[in-house]
């Protein structure tokens, strides 16, 4: 019998894809006379020799169609299309796919059209053959989403285990109040033992110094609470541009800040107090009108301003020391 062979190159292994320059026609009355021919181009029959198929046709309108009767000679690969499968005009594309023992290879797409005859519209349709295949596979799919939320469960309540213990270890070394509840209860029961005065005296000394570790512990915290900037008096007929400020802060470094109007060379804009001194002179490089200045701090805690001329502008920002012990 006579049909109708769509013919198509397709390599299986290659990722390159084949082009095609023309789109072959049929119509939705033939019937069962459209042949689809795949002829895989870079296996030989031998590598073929246990391989079965399975054609997939997309049609225009929708509907879908899986089918594994597919027959084989050598390497090319035939499947004769249905009376249905053909009554869905429009650009058609199908795919071969070929099963060797575990292995799946599936060609690129093809294209072909499918011109309307004169025999009427037809319903969308949808046929899968092999549902044994894609429910395992969906099932697959499945079980691998629950494992991978399972492992998240686990690591986000490892996470917040780890956040817990830590919370805990700091409040058991840094909970004052907890140390005090638990000195109330040791003089508590200081009354019940028979050396009392021995024995408050031991309590007196233990409180002592657990109160000053604490203390101590509290008041070396790099989380205690800042102190306030300090507003200098400035000196020489200085005047601030931007407020001058100056502040040390928990690790004992001075900061200041500001910028001084009518600067003069040579002169202090003002003085630093003892505690916020620098232990021996120290220069910094800062900005007046728009070029580099100098600023001399020296051991007296006087804030010079060098390098510039007089009735400038001058920033303090960016002046930081170690403050003398």
């Amino acid at each position: 019998m006579s049909l109708k062979k769509l013919a198509f190159n397709a390599p299986l292994r290659s990722t390159k894809v084949v082009d095609v320059y023309q789109r072959e026609k049929v119509f939705t009355n033939d019937k069962e006379t459209v042949e689809l021919n795949f002829t895989v181009t870079d296996m030989a029959a031998e590598d073929l020799t246990t391989a079965t198929a399975e054609v997939l046709l997309y049609m225009k309108d929708g509907s879908f169609f899986q089918v594994t009767d597919v027959t084989k000679t050598d390497n090319v690969f035939t499947y004769v299309m249905s009376d249905t499968q053909g009554k869905h005009p429009g650009l058609a594309k199908t795919q071969l796919v070929v099963t060797i023992g575990t292995k799946k290879y599936a060609s690129q797409l093809f294209e072909f059209f499918v011109n309307a005859g004169l025999d009427g519209v037809v319903a969308n349709e949808v046929m899968i053959q092999d549902w044994t295949t894609l429910t395992a596979e969906a099932r697959d799919f499945i079980d691998q989403a629950e494992l991978d939320e399972a492992q998240r469960i686990a690591n986000e309540n490892e996470r917040i285990t780890a956040e817990n213990q830590r919370i805990n270890d700091f409040s058991s070394k840094a909970d004052k109040i907890y140390v005090d509840a638990q000195l109330n209860d040791i003089e508590q029961d200081k009354a019940e033992k028979t050396d009392v005065g021995l024995l408050s005296g031991l309590l007196t000394t233990a409180k002592t110094s657990i109160v000053n570790a604490i203390n101590e512990l509290f008041n070396n915290k790099a989380n205690k609470a800042q102190e306030a900037w300090i507003t200098p008096t400035l000196l020489n007929g200085m005047t601030e541009f931007s407020p001058v400020r100056y502040m040390k802060d928990n690790f004992g470094f001075v900061i200041v800040k500001g910028e001084v109007n009518n600067a003069s060379q040579g002169l202090p804009a003002f003085r630093l107090p003892l505690g916020y001194r620098v232990s021996q002179i120290t220069r910094f490089a800062c900005v007046s009108n728009n070029q580099f200045i100098r600023i001399t701090i020296t051991t007296q805690g006087d804030v010079v301003i060098d390098g510039t001329v007089n009735n400038a502008r001058a920033s303090l920002d960016g002046i930081r020391f170690k403050a003398e012990v």
